[in-house]
């Protein structure tokens, strides 16, 4: 029983942070390991940076009706 649920827990902890079309962390997850990294950095008393990446005139790609073009993208930019 015990195993199920821990197994049930994973399922879904994978659920609201991946998109399920194409299987990379969807918009939610980068806040949730932020969220984590700021508690971390101020138990240890460490610095954090954070790094934000703009992809120029991506709202042109993303506003196709369906999107794809937009996914595509982000996609490739997170493989590489």
């Amino acid at each position: 029983m015990a195993v199920e649920l821990r197994e049930t827990g994973v399922e879904l902890e994978r659920l609201v942070t991946v998109d399920s079309l194409f299987g990379v962390l969807n918009q939610r997850a980068p806040f949730e390991r932020l969220d984590l990294e700021v508690l971390r950095s101020l138990r240890y008393r460490h610095h954090l940076t954070e790094l934000t990446i703009d992809l120029d005139h991506f709202n042109r790609l993303d506003d196709d009706p369906l999107h794809w073009t937009g996914d595509l993208v982000l996609i490739e930019a997170e493989e590489h």
